[in-house]
């Protein structure tokens, strides 16, 4: 579990600065409709900066914005800077509300039910609203090549499961809402390592290539509806 300090560096409301957003942030925008009521679930964690913590990026867009999450003292600290927050599990989380947009980004991997969450998140959604979700993307190259080095790829030790496009489908089949837009992305990496640093620079000479997204893309982004 990443400190406090790390997760939330400074999280007054307001405090912000918008020339940092990322293609995750850029995407979840597009997709949410003028002024919404927002649910962002796993509201603590996400970005390691302030200028880029997700939640705040949502506010940006919100008319209104509850967060949740599982994480305890990190929404004691939400909520003593003046944050809507309160602790709820994504599986089974009980607002008595509906709202026009739920966020969860990069959470569904980290879930042992996600098929649970999806339900829950379809009895809080406006008729119209819109679930919008990112999730890491296991066929990616970076992936690839993680695996044919390591025959294993780890991305964080609390992931449960991966997804592909078939996979996901498969498991919205089973559930209220259906998937209406389906994109890849990828942001700029943080070379931490001398493998990460070898891949950013085939990542770069592929793009000049004009090597195709799909291989190069890392992370899956969906959009659902009722």
């Amino acid at each position: 579990m990443d400190s406090l300090e790390n997760i939330l560096p400074d999280i007054s409301p307001g405090q912000t600065d918008r020339g940092k957003q990322d293609a995750k942030v850029a995407l979840f925008g597009e997709h949410t409709p003028p002024s919404p009521s927002v649910l962002h679930v796993g509201c603590v964690g996400g970005q390691q900066t302030d200028a880029r913590w997700m939640h705040r990026r949502l506010d940006e867009l919100a008319s209104s914005l509850v967060g949740i999450d599982v994480h305890e003292p990190g929404i004691k600290r939400m909520r003593d800077a003046g944050w809507d927050a309160e602790v709820g599990d994504a599986h089974s989380f009980e607002l008595d509300r509906e709202f026009d947009v739920i966020a969860a980004p990069n959470v569904i991997e980290h879930l042992h039910s996600p098929g649970q969450f999806l339900q829950t998140a379809a009895t809080h959604l406006h008729d119209e609203g819109v679930v919008l979700l990112s999730t890491p993307r296991i066929w990616s190259l970076h992936h690839v090549l993680t695996w044919l080095k390591d025959t294993e790829v780890v991305v964080s030790s609390d992931h449960t499961m991966w997804f592909d496009d078939p996979t996901f489908q498969r498991l919205v089949d089973h559930t209220p809402l259906s998937v209406t837009n389906k994109e890849t992305f990828r942001w700029q990496r943080t070379a931490a390592s001398t493998v990460d640093r070898a891949y950013l620079l085939v990542e770069r000479a592929l793009s000049k290539a004009r090597v195709p997204d799909k291989y190069l893309d890392y992370q899956h982004f969906y959009c659902l509806k009722l």
